[in-house]
């Protein structure tokens, strides 16, 4: 009985493939008969203007043979010779003359009269007149072709109706066929998996031979289209057989979806048809939906599609077809969201960032190959930009994953995805001048940080927050660095993304805020004093003033908010400390440009030597104004003495070496301040 119902259902598929195929032969035939009766209408005007121009040269051939016989009758006019006394032969040797030529005697009967010597005009002897050789006619100057104009030309609507759209809906619908007829034997139960699989591959493997043979050939369209839809059908089959009836294992299942990838790339580019690939893209993305039964199993899915897009790519790139990685990228980008939103998990989180991140992957390398081989590149959009384009696409789950406090939750996970994903971004940006990829990147990285602080911020993850925080920190500080030192400096918006280091600060303010360990300032401060270090080392050598300033303005904050937050009697030592050492690192910065840039002019070294540069040094004694407020803080004094005191000699010195006086009046000014507070508040208590 399955038996009968098989080949009952090979017939119900082979019947509308025979029909289809005989009305396109038949249209075929009509479209070359009349190809070829207009071909032979130019041919038959060319013939009859070329006979034309044939007898008028005959005409005139005839013409001047004519004249040409008539001035040779004629009889030559001998004029009178004037006789004169003969002078002395002198005996000349001479070489044998040639053969005289016999010229042809006119009649005598035709003799003109003799005419009258003239005496007052004597003339010489002629001699006697040369025969007349005929010359040949000059050659006749070839007329202008006579330019028509170009028959105006129109779109073949009968040859799209009659003939190609028929194909595609007929390519379209045996895939769709297949598909459904699958789908629905296993909601009804009636033919067993390997029936199915067998009649699957049966029908796609019968399809590319049926369309090899030299008959089907001939109708190249429709030929195409079957080889398309076989490709469909097979794509359907061997996804199935793994995914749904699971009747082959995973490694033969990706060698059979590797067999038919390839098949496809090999036919799309010895036919040269778009079409094949196209409607083999879009079979091969409809089968996991038209298959699905609902059940989680991404690693076959994303696998398959992964394959998929490989072959694409690679037609994709070897035709210039780029509408393929167009379709590629909105399909792949389809079935990562679906799967996201519908059953992705905690357990799940690791996988999915490993989905988001080989696809970007596979697309720079399919690009970087085809640059490698010298392909030519092509209007907008390109392949390039389509890559891009994917490479940012990953950044929307970045954002995705803090906002959901589930995901948030995992903190390796979500900042080692963002980090792979800005490396990702700025050695693309650096290799093909694509600087915005790499400020984009900077600016996902400022936003995850403010939505993971908002929402899924837990105290544990402090301070392994700090790791992380310190690498983004580094990435986008030195990343200009590293460019101009490859020779591949960023412009535009890459050379802007350094920002994001000074940006980033803001999170050490915010987490002094918010998480209580900050109370003791060791580690928070020690890190941010690391990197405010290397940044003014930077920032001194490549003379980025505006950077340095930016990130001085959110260090002062981190410690006012500390400050404010958490400074209590016993860790006054502590914060007192954090005041002067962040002071001596901000009159250091001054004066070390100073020293490096002394010798040279004034617009081209002290860049670091302004008054929001130089006072920068003189936060640290606001800090010890209001230490100097609280009894509890300020007695007893030593402490606080202590830290004025050093930093005043150091500014002392700055102002000394700088020749800044107004420096050294301002920290006159702010340390008497400080004392006539702390002398105020003790003699309140």
């Amino acid at each position: 009985m399955e038996l009968l119902f098989a080949l009952f259902a090979l017939g119900i598929l082979a019947f509308p493939v025979v029909i289809i195929f005989l009305l396109s032969r038949v249209w075929v035939r009509a479209e070359r008969l009349e190809k070829r009766f207009g071909a032979l209408v130019p041919a038959f005007d060319r013939l009859r203007g070329r006979v034309q121009e044939l007898e008028e040269t005959v005409q005139t051939l005839r013409d001047w043979l004519a004249q040409s016989a008539r001035e040779a009758v004629r009889p030559p006019v001998v004029s009178p010779v004037v006789d004169e006394p003969p002078a002395a032969a002198q005996p000349v040797v001479v070489p044998a003359p040639p053969p005289e030529m016999v010229l042809p005697q006119p009649p005598p009967a035709a003799e003109p009269p003799e005419a009258e010597p003239i005496p007052s005009k004597p003339t010489i002897a002629e001699a006697p007149p040369e025969p007349v050789i005929p010359q040949e006619p000059p050659p006749r100057p070839e007329e202008a072709p006579v330019s028509r104009p170009a028959p105006a030309r129109t779109f073949d609507w009968e040859s799209l109706v009659g003939v190609k759209l028929f194909s595609w809906v007929a390519g379209i619908a045996l895939a769709l066929a297949a598909v459904f007829f699958l789908r629905y034997s296993i909601e009804r139960g009636w033919l067993l998996p390997a029936v199915r699989m067998a009649i699957g591959l049966l029908v796609g493997t019968r399809l590319l031979v049926l369309c090899e043979l030299k008959a089907a050939r001939r109708y190249p369209i429709t030929a195409n289209a079957l080889d398309a839809s076989a490709i469909a059908i097979l794509f359907a089959t061997c996804f199935a057989a793994h995914a749904r009836w699971e009747l082959i294992g995973t490694p033969l299942a990706f060698a059979l979806l590797i067999l038919v990838t390839a098949l496809a790339v090999w036919l799309s580019i010895r036919r040269d048809s778009a079409f094949i690939a196209l409607l083999g893209l879009l079979g091969g993305f409809a089968t996991p939906a038209l298959l699905s039964t609902g059940e989680n199993r991404p690693i076959p899915l994303f696998g398959y599609l992964l394959v998929l897009n490989a072959g694409l790519s690679w037609v994709a790139f070897r035709k210039n077809w780029r509408l393929l990685t167009l379709l590629s990228l909105a399909f792949t980008t389809f079935y990562q969201w679906g799967w996201v939103v519908n059953f992705l998990n905690e357990g799940q989180l690791s996988l999915a960032a490993g989905i988001f991140l080989v696809f970007p992957i596979l697309g720079f390398a399919a690009v970087a190959v085809k640059g490698m081989r010298g392909a030519p590149k092509i209007g907008p959009p390109t392949f390039e930009q389509t890559a891009n384009l994917g490479a940012l696409l990953p950044l929307i789950f970045a954002l995705y994953m803090p906002a959901i406090p589930a995901y948030g939750g995992h903190l390796y996970i979500l900042f080692g995805f963002l980090l792979c994903l800005d490396l990702g971004l700025m050695g693309v940006a650096v290799a093909r001048s694509a600087g915005a990829l790499h400020f984009a990147g900077g600016l996902s990285t400022l936003l995850v940080f403010a939505i993971w602080l908002q929402v899924s911020y837990r105290h544990s993850a402090y301070p392994a927050v700090l790791i992380f925080l310190s690498l983004f920190f580094l990435l986008y500080l030195l990343s200009p660095v590293a460019a101009r030192r490859l020779g591949l400096p960023l412009r535009g918006p890459g050379a802007r993304a350094s920002y994001v280091a000074p940006l980033l600060v803001a999170v050490f303010a915010v987490l002094a805020w918010i998480e209580p360990e900050c109370a003791a300032p060791g580690l928070l401060f020690g890190t941010l004093f690391i990197l405010t270090a290397i940044l003014a080392l930077v920032s001194v050598t490549a003379g980025l003033r505006t950077l340095y300033i930016l990130n001085a303005v959110f260090v002062v904050a981190a410690q006012a908010v500390w400050t404010s937050r958490h400074l209590k009697t016993g860790n006054l030592e502590a914060g007192l400390a954090l005041y002067g050492v962040f002071g001596l690192l901000f009159v250091a910065v001054p004066f070390v440009d100073h020293w490096r840039n002394s010798s040279l002019p004034a617009a081209r070294g002290l860049v670091f030597s302004s008054n929001a540069c130089v006072f920068l040094g003189i936060t640290s004694h606001l800090f010890l104004y209001w230490v100097a407020g609280f009894y509890a803080l300020a007695v007893p004094p030593w402490p606080l003495f202590v830290v004025m005191a050093v930093l005043n000699l150091a500014i002392a010195g700055v102002a000394l070496q700088m020749r800044r006086g107004e420096l050294h009046f301002a920290a006159v000014v702010a340390s008497s301040s400080i004392l006539i507070r702390w002398t105020a508040t003790s003699g309140v208590a």
